[in-house]
């Protein structure tokens, strides 16, 4: 967990608000998702309170990481896509990562352990 950790620009545990199609600058067909996250505890990168844009490809083969509105997940990001106009980054992440969402039951006791462990590796 440090590891990744300290590999991750961001690391954070957040609500999915919305998701839209994340089009490459020469397909028709979307490359994936960009996901916008209300960030409920943030451990590195962000702040709890910050609204964040997470890219992640479609879950088809592409190592995409796929979440669902009114999902939680805690999220770790690979790195920063794009700035937007107001600086702000789009992080992204895969299923290569330790993110993980509440989509699966077996993952909201995953997300409430690996907040335990993160808040005390930020002491």
């Amino acid at each position: 967990m440090a590891a990744s950790l300290a590999q991750s620009e961001a690391v954070f545990v957040g609500d999915v608000i919305d998701k839209r199609p994340w089009h490459g600058e020469q397909y028709e067909q979307p490359v994936g998702w960009v996901y916008r996250f209300a960030v409920a505890e943030g451990f590195k990168g962000v702040a709890t309170g910050d609204t964040v844009k997470v890219r992640s490809g479609t879950g088809r083969g592409d190592c995409g990481f796929v979440f669902y509105p009114r999902d939680r997940a805690i999220v770790y990001t690979h790195g920063i896509t794009r700035r937007n106009s107001d600086g702000t980054p789009d992080f992204y992440t895969s299923i290569c990562s330790r993110t993980a969402a509440t989509g699966f039951p077996i993952t909201v006791r995953h997300i409430e352990e690996e907040r335990v462990r993160l808040r005390q590796a930020a002491r």
